[in-house]
């Protein structure tokens, strides 16, 4: 079975969650065929929450349940200023 490439970009508070081959806020990053957007965020420890936005390919998504697909960029980030 094919994996599929997905290029990860973590903004503000969610930076500290980078991994460390991360270059400038983003990762490429190897899934399954058929992983979610939840899959993807989830192995990052990326808060599931109302408070986090997500976007994929610039396009907020459907839901967390949205497939990603090869060459897909997903961006992620808390909407909550301040601290």
């Amino acid at each position: 079975m094919m994996s599929m490439k997905v290029m990860v970009k973590l903004f503000a508070s969610y930076r500290k969650l980078l991994p460390a081959e991360s270059v400038n806020g983003k990762f490429e990053v190897e899934l399954p065929p058929g992983a979610t957007l939840a899959d993807l965020m989830s192995r990052y420890q990326v808060p599931l929450t109302e408070d986090s936005v997500f976007l994929i390919n610039g396009l907020t998504p459907a839901g967390l349940d949205q497939e990603l697909f090869d060459g897909d960029t997903v961006a992620a980030f808390s909407a909550m200023a301040g601290g």
